[in-house]
Parts: C-alpha cells; sequence; structure tokens
C-alpha cells in the first residue's frame, strides 16, 4: 500500500465559523493542523500543511470546542511516496459540533473472496 507522505488541507467555512484548534485525525491518531493561511472564522478558507508519512486508513476533521462549525467543504491534496496525488473534496450534510467529525478519507476493505458452497460435480 502506498504511503500518504503529506497533504494540504483546504476547508471552506460556512455561515456559522469556529475559532478553536482544527483537529485532524489520522488512523485515529489526533493531530491539530496548523493555518498556514486564512482562517476559519465565517465564509473564511483554511489552508494547512501536514506531514504524514504513513499509510492511511481514515482521515477526519473537526474542531476542538464546544458549539457548531459551519463547513461548506473540504479538498485534501495528498502526495502519495510514489509521486501520485490524491484528491478528495467532501461537502458535508451537517456542521460540526457535539463531537461530530466529517470523514475524508477511509481505504475500501480489500474484495471478500467467495468461497464455493456446497459440492462441485
Amino acid at each position: 500500500m502506498d504511503k500518504l507522505r503529506e497533504c494540504r488541507l483546504i476547508v471552506r467555512t460556512g455561515e456559522q465559523g469556529t475559532e478553536h484548534d482544527v483537529i485532524v485525525k489520522i488512523n485515529g491518531v489526533r493531530l491539530v493542523a496548523r493555518k498556514l493561511a486564512g482562517g476559519t472564522d465565517s465564509g473564511e478558507t483554511m489552508l494547512s500543511k501536514l506531514f504524514i508519512a504513513s499509510v492511511v486508513h481514515s482521515l477526519t476533521i473537526s474542531h476542538a470546542g464546544p458549539g457548531a462549525w459551519d463547513v461548506d467543504y473540504v479538498e485534501v491534496f495528498g502526495l502519495m511516496e510514489s509521486g501520485q496525488v490524491e484528491y478528495l473534496k467532501v461537502q458535508p450534510e451537517e456542521n460540526l459540533g457535539d463531537g461530530r467529525e466529517i470523514r475524508i478519507w477511509k481505504d475500501t476493505p480489500p474484495p471478500v473472496s467467495e468461497e464455493p458452497t456446497g459440492f462441485a460435480v
């Protein structure tokens, strides 16, 4: 499996922003996304760069505080170790609040091989 070397995270905030840290969980490990540009106030767009160097099975974002945060969309540009670029865009239906997370990246499980049922004749 290819490792995600680094990624650019772009988050567009809707009507209700947040002053709290943006939390990124990669394979369940909690990181704080540092803002390179922009912000998370109402109508703002935040840019963040994360160095991962790991095979990613799950990537979620949330915020570290009470209250709701309206996220219009999240874009991820992932630079894989192989040199390939992965692009993902998610537009959540609900705002972030009450511990909710936006699932950005989820590997699909390997296909289940079908075992024959019955006897060959």
